[in-house]
């Protein structure tokens, strides 16, 4: 794994990212050899996987970092000259690394602190520092890491909180930072002369962008390659993290978690103990970027014939090596490259493979589609009760109950409350404050006295799909060939991608119709069910690209040029949307291409657990590790 990038060359995407990481890792390099001395790096613990994407050890250690340490409350005290604090920028990291700095300070070690907070240093930092009367023993500064480059046509910025601090703590600190992001997204790969979104984020977000694209006046950068860019707000479609994602990429992230390209897998030899595997997964692997956006009922077979195969010419080439031409010997030997990789995800799939077809897996899967397709509030209810009895996994009986709210318009108040008071004396009264949280973020909810119109959204959009004699996927030819983004959650179509497909039919708007407070809405087949979704939609030109043609044609056009749309998700996405983003690119024959960024990668189980308090959530991970011991 050693030689095996995080990331892969980042040249062969829509566009080229490969210039967002040097210049992410040159800011990085110049804030270390701006200090004198050996340095220790302190981090906050959210950045050091995402850091990881930038800029490897191995190139902190050759600019003289000496040792590294996770900022936290026993952390021991550097001895190095000069410590560098590298953090998220808000008061409980400020207040952390002020305190450690006047406890150095009182004990009389000596020592030169510098701090950069990411992604911007903020007044609120600056006076917590002020108020522990250290800001002038400390150089403060920021360091500008937005987005990060995951993989060829992925961005993050790895904001985990990002949604419950704007839906429920009122904190749209994250959305600024999405908007300055974007804005020096555009300095690198060219302005973006047309905005269409939907969602209250959304909304603020292209707000601040016009501004920042108004303060830099004549300094606005030329027309790049990407002509739209598409605002999507997590909080117009909370259904799909709560769906079992079911592409190969998406149940790997589902079943053993995916954190910055990296996932851990447990591996049993054949004598002693298993042992824990850390493997990368990023398109630079030939074999992971063939299977990663296919559903798991026809992956897996590909994946078993083709390490079946690999194996199967290893033995025969090994028994009886003559037998083989100088042309078969050179194709093998190619492959035979590839086998690390085959192993790599023969081990990955062995734990996916078995709990696939267990009941339980099976009868999740089913009653999330009966949930979707009919509301079975009764029978989803009968289900949760059953998990928590029989002591099913704590996040996935709460994303059905989330399921059951969003498509039943909120549980009605006597189930509401039953099955919440089962659920806390299960896994403890400490995690009341959760559900006050979901509540306040609209995902489970007591029935309000409204009409529930998700049967109405589900018909205007199309959520549901029959997989039924799909065989395989877009791009094959015959009529077994799958055709809608619905086979990539295997019969559900994910609301997001179905408004990013709404968004590029929208026609182009009239020039002189921008900004202002009568800026234009979608308009079109489709447009006018955007209303039974929260938040406003937007369809806005910028510039003397107002009047350029080819800014914004539909999603089928005619000739042979290429589109790239940025489709930005304020709050998170899954790497299944991913997936049927690249399903849309695959069916226009490649015409329309899509970079997507986002706040950060999530699922279902890792997006609700950002709702828990991090104390709460560390007291139940000791919990049960003593359970274990």
């Amino acid at each position: 794994m050693a030689r095996e990038a995080r990331v892969p060359p980042l040249v062969d995407g829509p566009v080229p990212l490969k210039d967002l990481q040097d210049k992410a890792r040159s800011g990085l390099v110049d804030i270390i050899d701006s200090m004198v001395g050996g340095k220790a790096m302190v981090f906050d613990v959210e950045i050091t996987g995402p850091l990881g994407l930038i800029v490897p050890a191995a190139v902190l250690a050759e600019h003289g970092v000496e040792k590294m340490f996770h900022l936290g409350e026993g952390m021991e005290e550097p001895q190095s000259k000069n410590i560098l604090y590298l953090a998220r920028a808000n008061v409980m990291n400020a207040q952390l690394i002020a305190k450690q700095i006047k406890s150095y300070n009182l004990q009389g070690h000596m020592h030169e602190y510098s701090v950069f907070f990411i992604p911007r240093l903020t007044c609120l930092c600056e006076k917590v520092f002020e108020e522990e009367g250290v800001k002038g023993d400390a150089t403060l500064g920021e360091y500008p890491l937005e987005f990060i480059p995951f993989d060829d046509d992925v961005l993050s910025m790895e904001m985990e909180r990002t949604y419950r601090e704007s839906a429920v703590e009122g904190d749209h600190s994250a959305l600024h930072s999405m908007a300055r992001g974007l804005t020096n997204l555009q300095a690198t790969l060219g302005s973006i002369p047309r905005i269409i979104g939907k969602g209250v984020a959304a909304e603020a977000v292209k707000n601040m962008c016009i501004k920042m694209r108004r303060e830099r006046g004549a300094n606005v950068p030329a027309t790049g390659k990407i002509r739209r860019m598409v605002l999507i707000d997590r909080g117009v479609d909370l259904l799909t993290p709560m769906i079992t994602q079911v592409t190969y990429e998406g149940i790997i992230d589902e079943v053993l978690g995916i954190k910055n390209n990296l996932l851990s897998v447990e591996v049993s030899e054949k004598a002693g103990a298993p042992e824990s595997k850390k493997y990368i997964l990023n398109s630079s692997d030939a074999l992971h970027k063939e299977m990663r956006d296919i559903p798991w009922p026809h992956a897996a077979p590909r994946i078993r014939e083709w390490v079946q195969k690999m194996r199967s010419d290893f033995q025969n080439i090994k028994e009886d090596p003559g037998s083989r031409s100088i042309s078969e010997m050179h194709d093998f030997t190619n492959r035979l490259k590839q086998l690390g990789s085959t192993e790599k995800h023969s081990n990955i799939s062995a734990p996916i493979g078995k709990m696939v077809p267990s009941e339980e897996f099976q009868a999740r899967l089913q009653m999330e589609r009966q949930i979707i397709e009919d509301g079975m509030l009764e029978e989803g209810c009968k289900y949760v009760e059953d998990l928590l009895f029989q002591g099913g996994e704590m996040m996935h009986i709460l994303r059905i109950m989330c399921l059951l709210s969003l498509t039943n318009n909120g549980l009605p108040k006597k189930i509401c409350d039953n099955l919440r008071r089962a659920f806390l004396l299960t896994f403890g009264y400490e995690n009341l404050s959760m559900f006050q949280y979901l509540e306040t973020a609209k995902l489970l909810n007591p029935r309000p006295d409204s009409k529930n119109i998700f049967p109405s959204i589900r018909r205007s959009f199309n959520l549901v799909y029959d997989v039924e004699g799909v065989t395989c996927g877009p791009g094959n030819a015959g009529e077994g060939a799958a055709k809608d983004i619905g086979y990539i959650y295997w019969g559900y179509s994910p609301l997001s991608v179905r408004l990013v497909e709404l968004a590029l039919k929208q026609p182009r708007p009239k020039p002189g119709m921008g900004d202002g407070p009568d800026a234009p809405g979608w308009r079109g087949r489709g447009a006018e069910v955007l209303n039974l979704l929260p938040g406003q939609h937007f369809d806005v030109m910028l510039g003397e690209d107002a009047e350029v043609e080819g800014v914004a044609g539909p999603l089928s056009r005619g000739g042979d040029e290429s589109e790239t749309v940025l489709v930005v998700f304020l709050g998170g996405v899954t790497f299944s949307e991913i997936s049927a983003l690249r399903f849309l690119t695959t069916v226009s024959n490649g015409k329309m291409k899509f970079l997507v960024a986002t706040t950060r990668l999530l699922n279902g189980n890792s997006w609700l657990k950002s709702f828990q308090d991090p104390d709460v959530a560390e007291l139940m991970k000791r919990a049960k590790g003593s359970l274990l011991s």
